[in-house]
């Protein structure tokens, strides 16, 4: 889920894929899924 709205976000603007990446990130890790995706 979170994989598909990232790539809407990204197409929508490149400038929110900062703040999004911030909140997906803060979010994954609260969920314990922030080890797949984590840079």
């Amino acid at each position: 889920m979170n994989r598909r709205q990232k790539k809407v976000r990204k197409d929508a603007s490149g400038r929110l894929k900062k703040l999004e990446q911030s909140e997906v990130r803060k979010r994954k890790e609260r969920r314990g899924m922030g080890g797949i995706k984590k840079r």
